[in-house]
This record gives C-alpha cells, sequence and structure tokens, in this order.
C-alpha cells in the first residue's frame, strides 16, 4: 500500500554562484477573531482597498456558504485559517477578483477587488496588479505585464507595496513573504537564471545561473516555481545527454546547488505545493507514483491505483494529500492519505452533471475541522469527512 524510497537524484553543483545570506523574516501574524462593528471597522481603516463588513448570517460548513454565491463568482483560491475562518478568492464574470475574510458564523467580513489572483502562503497573500499601457518599465511574465506586487496580511490588511518592474521579462516568479523576497528566474546567454529582488530593493540580485553541466543533467526551463524551506521547487524541462525531459527538483537558496529528477519517457509535472514543501506527480501518465519534497528530505510515495497519481492536492501543512481519479461521466473517486502515503480515508462522489476537466477540479483542506473540501463538477462544492 505504500512505498518510501530514496530517489534517483542528480545534484548539480553551479560554478559562479553566489552564496547569499537571507534577511530575518518578518513575524507571521494570525488574522483577527472579527465579529464586533468597531473590529471591522478598525480593520477597514487599516487598508484603502477594504469594503465595509458584511455579515451574511451563520453557516455549518464552508460549502452552504458557496452555494448562496451567485454561479458568476468562481471560487479559485480557499486558505483555511482555523476557527471557522477562511480566505477566499471569487473569479468574476468581468476577470477581477474579489478576495474575502469569511467566517462561518458571520459570512463575508471584510473583502477587497482586486484585477489579480490571491496566491496564499504561511503568512499572508499576495497578487500582482497589471501595469498601465501608458507604462514603460514593467515585469512581463506569462504574456501578461505587472508593475505591483501587493502583500497582504490573511487579516486583508496591505503588507507591503512592491514595485516589480526591475525584474523585467521572466519565466518564472515566487515570493517569500516571510522574508520578504521576491524570486524570478530567466534566459539570459549565460544560462538560467535566479534573481532575488527585496520587497525595499531597488534592482536585483543574481542568486546564481544554471547552465550546461558536462554529463550530468542541468535545468533549462523553470514552468512553475514555489518556496520550500530554504529551496526553491520547481518544475520545468531539462537537459539530459542531448535530450529535453521533463523534470521536478529544488535550488538551494544558500549554496545555489540544484537536485533534479528526470523521467526519459516524457511527460508532465506538476506541484502540489504546501508551506515549506510540496507533492510532485506525472499528470500524463499514470505511473501510481508520487514525490515529496519537504522537513528536509524527499520521499516516493506508492499509491493504490496508477491512475491515482495524475492529479494531486495537498493540505496546507503537508501532513495529507488527496487524489482524484474518474472513474465514469459522473463519478470520481476521492482518496486522503498521510504525508507517508498511508490511505485514510477513500469515497466515490456521484455527480448530476459531468466531471471537470482536470484543470477545473478543485480541492482544499480543512484540517482543523478534518474536513476536505471538493468541487468535481458543475461548481457544486461538497465536504468529505477524513
Amino acid at each position: 500500500m505504500k512505498k518510501i524510497a530514496a530517489l534517483l537524484i542528480c545534484t548539480v553543483f553551479l560554478s559562479g554562484c553566489t552564496d547569499p545570506e537571507l534577511p530575518e523574516g518578518a513575524e507571521s501574524q494570525q488574522p483577527p477573531a472579527l465579529g464586533t462593528t468597531s473590529e471591522v471597522s478598525e480593520m477597514t481603516q487599516q487598508s484603502a482597498d477594504t469594503t465595509a463588513a458584511v455579515h451574511d448570517g451563520a453557516y455549518a460548513l464552508l460549502s452552504q456558504y458557496l452555494e448562496q454565491k451567485p454561479e458568476t463568482s468562481v471560487l479559485k483560491n480557499c486558505r483555511m485559517l482555523g476557527g471557522g475562518a477562511y480566505l477566499l478568492c471569487f473569479e468574476q464574470s468581468d476577470h477581477s477578483y474579489e478576495i474575502e475574510y469569511t467566517t462561518l458564523s458571520h459570512g463575508k467580513q471584510i473583502y477587497t477587488m482586486s484585477d489579480g489572483a490571491a496566491h496564499s502562503a504561511a503568512d499572508g497573500f499576495w497578487v500582482l496588479s497589471q501595469a498601465s499601457e501608458s507604462t514603460a518599465a514593467a515585469m512581463e511574465w506569462q504574456d501578461i505585464r505587472y508593475q505591483r506586487l501587493r502583500v497582504y496580511q490573511d487579516s486583508l490588511s496591505l503588507e507591503a507595496d512592491v514595485d516589480v518592474s526591475p525584474l523585467g521579462t521572466i519565466d518564472a516568479f515566487a515570493v517569500d513573504i516571510d522574508e520578504r523576497d521576491v524570486y524570478a528566474a530567466r534566459h539570459t546567454a549565460e544560462g538560467l537564471q535566479i534573481e532575488r529582488l527585496g520587497f525595499f530593493a531597488d534592482t536585483p540580485e543574481t542568486v546564481c545561473v544554471i547552465g550546461a553541466s558536462g554529463e550530468n543533467a542541468y535545468l533549462q526551463t523553470i514552468r512553475s516555481m514555489h518556496m520550500g524551506d530554504g529551496l526553491l521547487l520547481v518544475v520545468g524541462e531539462a537537459s539530459e545527454n542531448g535530450e529535453t525531459v521533463p523534470c521536478f527538483g529544488s535550488i538551494s537558496l544558500r549554496r545555489g546547488t540544484v537536485w533534479l529528477h528526470t523521467r526519459k519517457n516524457g511527460g508532465a509535472f506538476e506541484a502540489a505545493p504546501y508551506d515549506g514543501g510540496a507533492y510532485f506527480y506525472d499528470a500524463e501518465h499514470p505511473t501510481g507514483i508520487i514525490y515529496r519534497i519537504g522537513d528536509a528530505r524527499e520521499s516516493e510515495l506508492t499509491l493504490g491505483y496508477a491512475a491515482e497519481s495524475m492529479q494531486v492536492f495537498s493540505a496546507q501543512s503537508g501532513a495529507y494529500f488527496a487524489t482524484c481519479m474518474k472513474i465514469s461521466e459522473t463519478a470520481a473517486e476521492i482518496t486522503v492519505y498521510d504525508s507517508e502515503g498511508g490511505r485514510i480515508t477513500k469515497s466515490i462522489s456521484h455527480e448530476s452533471a459531468p466531471i471537470a476537466a482536470r484543470s477545473e477540479i478543485r480541492m482544499y483542506f480543512d484540517e482543523d475541522a478534518r474536513r476536505l473540501l471538493y468541487c468535481v463538477a458543475d461548481n457544486d462544492w461538497r465536504e468529505l469527512l477524513y
């Protein structure tokens, strides 16, 4: 049922890499226990973008609260804050985003509008604001031009407003809220360059440059990048023996060294990140195996069925993960595992509409309530005890 084994790895030591000292991180702050008019008013004053409180009534489950949202409001991110409090991000029909702090006891408490989605982290969340057409300098990422990075506490109070335009055109982007740094990857004549820009810095500094490394596999392209514990966790493509192959791995922010896991028979690795680590899986091949980087180690986990490994969702702590496997046009098998690959529970979800495309399936763990919030068809949110 489970298997923990050492991964086949390729470690590349990069020449000419810096050995940076990271700045002291900011202390994480818990959101306030909102519920009175005075508390909400105080929080509204802390952020110019935040509206007045909206009380929608009491709910027993988050799925009940989501049921009363209009069909044009689609949940794109959910951060479980504990004690029946949640940070929710909804995409609207005009492609703007509503970000709200919600409690089960009072419904929506405070919210703000943004032209970018909320990306949650252990110490808050961040959004990117697009540059206007008249703005000459901007960061260009995934064919979109951005000018500002806004970092918020979970309570929606503004923590930092960062000018990201010095980064220019980049391939991948990540934010370390705790250490107050932004990381970017870009292609240069020397190779793949990793840069760090402090929240209050004017120009980025080079962490390392990843170039050809003899017979060893080396990282060519980064498709996605996530913060780990002193690491950048990456998914992309590597060059191995003259061939381009899919890969995942990590980049040490202190030593500039790269660790890679490659697959020679093709595929497309994806990451299910959590606070300080990530699970990695092949979204194209039913291998029945996923990988975990976290807690200063790498693990290989074998699942119950081969097709389970093609879609993975992680709890915020990394202590649990869930898999979703379509078994008919209107039914999916959902399984919850612990971080060692031990199965906790399995359930068949029967839907009244066809199962959505894999990219539209969403799952979020409420570890405080031991519930898995999931949606596999027609924006129909349900909950599974585990």
